[in-house]
């Protein structure tokens, strides 16, 4: 989709279709994500008139259900056990635009870059340009708002993903605003120590399981603790899924001094202890060091040398005059 509104205007007639092609795109997001804020957020922009063909035309191709109520529309995907669940037809849903209707815009006469359905789609436009490249997102205000409110319902591999994405633009890795990355890794972390606590409390609790990589599970005669924390942190040494040094160095600081993500069951988050404690470096510290050793052994280079490099950077932020056990080096 094109960057903007004035772009975007030159590719579709005056009418709904510029309307259709956000739609579309809401659709595919939705399917990727299970996230449905966008097509509730197009729906309520809609004139009146629009809304109810298009609520219609959301629920006809999709799982996606959109209502109002006292006001306010809001979406949700209908589970696929319930009586009226319908499946993702996105080649039908693509060729089928409502304009023909009495309902449609340019029947109406309706500019669609009025307000306030010209902000919406501006706002979309804006996020679906990026939206399959990291590297080009911008978050939009509307778009951030929506997305901070859905974070308690995301999965665990997706907050992953979108705190990776927050984390590479606050390093400079990535364009986007600085700001709503702020406000997105911290409702995220703030979100993992709330599943930390019902991990806690529930015994039916259903860990995400990160497992230790083949051959790791013994280096020599030491048992080596899993990379598992890393990995769910998006952290990785190497050629083929290494990250730039400042976004493992910035990862690094998250783990030692954030709440962590919760996996593997409550015996392995034991082993990281508490935030900014000697039990969560010296684990941190261990993972490193076993897994740089069990790399150079392999024969490798590179992974083991950034990991000697996170090592020394953990040693002189952390660890050097503030803690007193035996520190690990490659």
């Amino acid at each position: 989709m094109s960057d903007s509104v004035d772009s975007a205007s030159k590719e579709c007639p005056p009418g709904s279709d510029i309307v259709h092609l956000v739609a579309m795109r809401s659709l595919l997001h939705a399917q990727k994500h299970g996230d449905v804020s966008f097509s509730a957020l197009l729906v309520g922009a809609l004139p009146r008139k629009l809304k109810w063909p298009y609520a219609k035309w959301f629920a006809g191709y999709s799982p996606i259900l959109i209502t109002a109520r006292d006001g306010k529309v809001e979406g949700k995907l209908r589970k696929k056990d319930s009586h009226n669940h319908q499946g993702f037809e996105l080649d039908a849903a693509r060729s089928d635009i409502p304009v023909q209707s009495p309902g449609s815009l340019a029947a109406l006469k309706i500019d669609w870059r009025e307000l306030p359905l010209g902000k919406c789609i501006r706002e979309m436009t804006i996020w679906f340009s990026g939206a399959s490249d990291p590297n080009r997102r911008e978050t939009s205000r509307a778009g951030l708002e929506q997305l901070l409110s859905n974070i308690p319902r995301r999965s665990d591999e997706d907050l992953t993903e979108m705190y990776s994405e927050s984390v590479a633009i606050l390093t400079g890795i990535a364009s986007g605003r600085q700001n709503d990355a702020v406000a997105l890794r911290s409702a995220i972390l703030h979100e993992w120590g709330n599943r930390n606590q019902q991990a806690e409390n529930n015994e039916h609790f259903k860990w995400r399981a990160i497992r230790t990589p083949a051959g790791l599970e013994r280096i020599g005669v030491i048992s080596s603790p899993s990379e598992g924390m890393l990995s769910a942190f998006g952290y990785h040494v190497g050629q083929v899924k290494g990250r730039a040094q400042r976004f493992r160095w910035f990862l690094l600081d998250d783990i030692f001094t954030s709440v962590l993500l919760p996996i593997n069951g409550p015996d392995y988050m034991r082993k990281w202890g508490h935030p900014n404690s000697a039990t969560r470096l010296k684990q941190l510290n261990l993972t490193l060091a076993m897994l740089g050793t069990n790399e150079r052994g392999r024969g490798l280079e590179l992974a083991p040398s950034q990991r000697e490099s996170d090592l020394e950077y953990l040693y002189k932020k952390y660890y050097a005059d503030k803690f007193r056990f035996t520190w690990t080096m490659l």
